[in-house]
């Protein structure tokens, strides 16, 4: 009973301390300036936007005045300057989420082993109200 009486503050020390990190972790302008790209990036209207620029660029290329001729040299460059600039907002971002996943899922399993500990207790206070 000493030994389970330990595990069992133990583990609610784990989970004060988990809870506090997942809440008290304020992100900074980098980290939200990533996270809003992110979800800009991944957004409709976003695609939607793009396409229309997309087409609008070629459709303007062809048809109206051709500065950036067939291949479209010009519309390559301006899309893998957008991808070299969205990248590493996507992945901080991902970085961030996966953290906070992290943290939460220790916090479960902290959670879990607390209930488990409770549900053994409460099969251990039955079979003494059994044994009576």
């Amino acid at each position: 009973m000493i030994d389970e009486q330990h595990e069992h503050e133990l583990i609610k020390k784990v989970d004060k301390k988990i809870k506090s990190e997942i809440y008290a972790d304020k992100p900074n302008l980098a980290e939200r300036m990533a996270d809003n790209v992110a979800e800009f990036g991944g957004s409709w209207i976003f695609i939607f936007s793009f396409n229309f620029f997309f087409f609008s660029w070629i459709v303007f290329n062809m048809c109206i005045y051709a500065f950036d001729p067939a291949p479209f040299i010009g519309l390559n460059l301006v899309l893998s300057f957008m991808a070299v600039v969205q990248v590493p907002f996507v992945l901080m971002s991902q970085n961030r989420i996966s953290n906070i996943d992290r943290k939460r899922d220790l916090r479960d399993h902290a959670l879990n082993l607390k209930l488990d500990l409770e549900i053994q207790e409460l099969h251990d206070k039955l079979d003494l109200l059994i044994k009576k």
